[in-house]
This record gives C-alpha cells, structure tokens and sequence, in this order.
C-alpha cells in the first residue's frame, strides 16, 4: 500500500495522497466529508509512474509485466507534479 502525506505549507490542516486507488474509496470519501484535501494517483495520470533502476521513466510499461521486469522497475511519485496538486488544491480544502 502506498500513502504518501506530504509535509507542505498548503497542508495546515493535513491532507492525504493515496496509492492503490481500490483500497481507499472510502476512505477518501471520510476524510473529503471532514474538508480534507485528497488526492488519488488512479485520478492523475502524472502523478506516479515506472521508472528504471537510473531513474528514467517508462515512456509505455507492458500490459503484463512479468517479474523481471518488475525486477528492474520501480513506481514512484513525481515530486514536480505531487507539489502542484497540493498548490492548487483549494486553501479552505486544507
């Protein structure tokens, strides 16, 4: 499972960016229903993403992967794009 809460000046009152988009529905519904700011990777494209063992990113994973190539890639956030969704999420949301 991956849950990332970033440490960022929009978030005062806390917020929650959720991987794994199956398991939260309702979780992110509780914490949206108390004003909280949450942000799904299954929702933005740009979010995360499969990267190499240098770091460059997939430009088109496999539709299977097998375990090799699991092996040889790893998920992981875009910073870039995790700032701008806390930015531009709504201050009275945070």
């Amino acid at each position: 499972m991956r849950a990332v809460v970033r440490e960022h000046a929009a978030f005062r009152s806390g917020g929650l960016i959720a991987g794994l988009a199956v398991s939260w529905p309702a979780e992110t519904a509780v914490l949206a229903g108390r004003s909280l700011a949450c942000i799904d990777d299954g929702e933005d494209p740009f979010l995360a993403r499969f990267a190499d063992s240098s770091g460059a990113v997939v430009a088109e994973e496999p539709d299977d992967p097998d375990l090799a190539w699991l092996a040889r890639h790893r998920w992981e956030w875009d910073p870039a794009r995790l700032d701008e969704l806390i930015s531009a999420a709504a201050p009275a949301t945070l």
